[in-house]
């Protein structure tokens, strides 16, 4: 089956969500101001890892796409690869609010793939070095925000199987979180993998395909 590529889903908007749409009351100017620098920051990384390699942008690269000081650069952040931990929330609210609603226009089974797929997509917009310094950023810093099954990216991907076990595509021996647990595990490792082999083959086929694979164990037509 040739995988949907939804046409809203545009590349544009699957780096970084946009976080300060809501300002909330009695803000004052100060909170304001500070609140629309970190969005200059996040917005002029945004742009330069669309166009650069991780390691190739230098603090001083987005505080000048910014606007703005070094120094209020460390106001807001420890450092470069912090900004990687707030994209990769930003994605979340992506994943949430525009890839979750195209997959129910799609049959149950074929959302979970087109979710992986766009996974993919994300992944290799970003960059298969900035992935790394990810990996490297969550490994040193013990954050367990990327394998968390309460973020957003998990949670939407928990309730494609679920809808695939309600309409009996699946089957609900197993419970719904644990197979999006295992198959985040599985695409994961096909990331790494993909990074180790110099970005040199498809890694959403080999998502695509693994992936099937693994859920043709819960399919209710094998069991």
């Amino acid at each position: 089956m040739k995988m949907k590529r939804p046409s809203k889903l545009e590349s544009s908007h699957l780096v970084c969500g946009d976080n300060f749409d809501n300002i909330k009351p009695n803000q004052t100017i100060r909170q304001l101001q500070a609140q629309e620098t970190k969005k200059q920051i996040i917005d002029s990384f945004t742009a330069l890892i669309s166009e650069k390699d991780f390691g190739d942008i230098g603090i001083k690269d987005i505080c000048n796409a910014a606007g703005i000081s070094v120094g209020a650069f460390y106001h807001h952040f420890e450092k470069k690869s912090s900004l990687l931990l707030e994209l990769y929330q930003g994605c979340d609210e992506y994943f949430l609010n525009v890839v979750y609603p195209d997959t129910m226009g799609m049959s149950p089974v074929d959302g979970v793939f087109e979710y992986l797929h766009q996974q993919c997509i994300f992944t290799q917009k970003i960059g298969k070095e900035s992935i790394k310094s990810f990996y490297k950023f969550q490994i040193d810093q013990k954050n367990d925000f990327f394998v968390s099954m309460t973020r957003g990216f998990s949670v939407v991907l928990t309730k494609l199987i679920e809808r695939c076990q309600d309409i009996g595509s699946l089957t609900d021996c197993e419970k719904a979180e644990n197979i999006a647990h295992e198959l985040l595990i599985l695409s994961r490792g096909i990331i790494y993998n993909w990074c180790l082999a110099d970005g040199e083959y498809d890694m959403s086929r080999k998502v695509d395909n693994m992936c099937r694979k693994y859920l043709s164990y819960y399919s209710v037509d094998r069991n």
